[in-house]
């Protein structure tokens, strides 16, 4: 029978078909002053009686957790990229320009202040491309 300074998730299965057999018919007085004696609880039995009585292997169960923890990393990794996805999508059509409702073209030139109210371009030849009222470079967008 298993020791003391034995922890009950250590013990073996032959230990415990051993200790569900002792325990088999014991009063609850009883029960108890036996599991104290042995450093289990009785929740401990019960847990072995339903692992018996279901007769699920103890490797079957650990591989079949960490399956399904790897497919739980997998899902919230591609979960992340689509909220990625959907918020670079979601400003490009809050940044996308609206046109005028007369059907008319937008004055480029500020008249108070003699400044342009186009987007910029960039003339150096960085990148920067001029997108229907927005600049665009790679995955960042920059207004003017």
């Amino acid at each position: 029978m298993a020791g003391k300074d034995k922890r009950p998730q250590a013990w073996t299965r032959e230990q415990r078909l051993e200790a569900l057999l002792a325990t088999h018919g014991l009063a609850e007085q009883e029960l108890g002053a036996w599991c104290r004696q042995r450093g289990i609880h009785t929740h401990h039995l019960a847990q072995w009686r339903s692992e018996l009585i279901g007769a699920v292997p103890e490797r079957t169960l650990a591989s079949e957790t960490r399956a399904l923890r790897q497919e739980n990393q997998a899902l919230k990794k591609e979960l992340r990229r689509k909220d990625k996805a959907l918020a670079e999508t979601a400003a490009l059509l809050v940044l996308k320009k609206k046109p005028l409702p007369s059907g008319g073209k937008a004055r480029t030139i500020d008249r108070r202040r003699g400044a342009s109210t186009s987007p910029r371009v960039d003339r150096r030849g960085g990148g920067w491309r001029r997108a229907q009222g927005m600049c665009v470079r790679g995955a960042g967008i920059v207004t003017a």
